[in-house]
C-alpha cells in the first residue's frame, strides 16, 4: 500500500508539474507578444526590424570596455563564477558606451531607446562531461523567457577564444527543432576586444559553450528592456546575481532612474 501511494503521490506531481510548465510556456507566449506589440505602437521610434531579422550584430568601439581587475566573487556553482561590479564600475561602464555612441548606435539598429536592467560580469570553467547535460551557465541551447519579443542583450566576451571554447553561440534560426548540424551558427569570441555583439535571445536559441577541461572564459552581459528614453534600472547595482522576470510589467518607469544623465 505504501509502495503504491507513494507511485500515484509520484505520479500526480509529474502532472502537475507537465501543466504547470505548459501554463507558463503560454504564459510567457502571451507576455511576450502582448508587451512586444504595446512597445512597437507606443515606444518604437520608427519601423525597423533587422534586429529580429539578423541574429547578431556587431558595433565597433575604439577601445576596450573598462573592466575591473579585482572584485568581490560569488560562487554561482561550481562552474560558474559571478564577479561583483561596484556601482563605480558599472556607471564608468555606461559612460564608455555613452562615449562611443554604443546607446544611439542601438537606437538607430532597432528604433528603441532601452532600460538597462540587469548587468552580469562572469567566469564559466570547464564541466566534467558526464554533467555536461545538467544546466549550470546557460549551457544549453534554449530562448529567453518571461520578456518581451523586444529585448536585447548586449554581449561583450572578455576572455574568450576559439581553442578553449566557453562563447556564445546562436543559432540562425527560430525553430526549436532545428540543431546547430542544420543551420549555422554565430559564435562569439573576443579575437577583437573594440567589438561588442547584440542579440534577441527571446527571439533565437543559443548557448554559452562548455570551455574545454582546464580553460575558462569572461564575459560582460547586459539586459537591455524597451523604455520611453534610456534609463537605468533603479537596482541595478545592487541586483547582479538573479535576472529580473517579467521586467515590463514588475518594473514600472517609477523604479527606474529617470534617465542616463544621472551618470553621463
Amino acid at each position: 500500500m505504501r509502495v503504491s501511494n507513494a507511485i500515484v503521490r509520484h505520479s500526480s506531481s509529474k502532472i502537475f508539474r507537465t501543466m504547470f510548465d505548459a501554463l507558463y510556456e503560454v504564459a510567457c507566449l502571451l507576455y511576450s507578444n502582448l508587451f512586444g506589440a504595446y512597445q512597437d505602437i507606443k515606444l518604437r521610434s520608427y519601423s525597423i526590424q533587422a534586429i529580429q531579422n539578423t541574429p547578431v550584430h556587431s558595433l565597433d568601439i575604439e577601445h576596450p570596455v573598462p573592466l575591473p581587475i579585482d572584485s568581490v566573487n560569488i560562487r554561482a556553482n561550481n562552474y560558474c563564477l559571478k564577479h561583483i561590479l561596484t556601482e563605480d564600475d558599472i556607471n564608468k561602464i555606461i559612460v564608455f558606451f555613452d562615449k562611443h555612441k554604443v546607446f544611439s548606435a542601438i537606437t538607430q539598429l532597432t528604433g528603441f531607446r532601452y532600460c538597462i536592467d540587469f548587468i552580469s560580469f562572469y567566469t564559466t570553467s570547464a564541466i566534467p562531461l558526464h554533467l555536461q547535460k545538467e544546466h549550470f551557465f546557460a549551457n544549453h541551447y534554449h530562448r529567453d523567457k518571461p520578456f518581451s519579443r523586444n529585448m536585447l542583450k548586449l554581449w561583450y566576451p572578455v576572455d574568450v577564444n576559439s581553442i578553449d571554447g566557453g562563447e556564445l553561440r546562436v543559432l540562425a534560426s527560430r525553430n526549436s527543432r532545428l540543431t546547430s548540424r542544420e543551420v549555422s551558427v554565430e559564435r562569439i569570441f573576443s579575437e577583437s576586444s573594440t567589438k561588442i555583439h547584440i542579440f534577441n535571445p527571446s527571439i533565437y536559441y543559443h548557448k554559452l559553450s562548455v570551455p574545454e577541461q582546464g580553460s575558462s572564459s569572461s564575459q560582460l552581459m547586459i539586459q537591455l528592456n524597451p523604455a520611453d528614453t534610456w534609463r537605468i534600472s533603479s537596482d541595478l547595482y545592487s541586483n547582479q546575481l538573479n535576472e529580473p522576470r517579467f521586467p515590463d510589467l514588475f518594473r514600472p518607469s517609477s523604479s527606474r532612474i529617470a534617465s542616463l544623465n544621472s551618470v553621463t
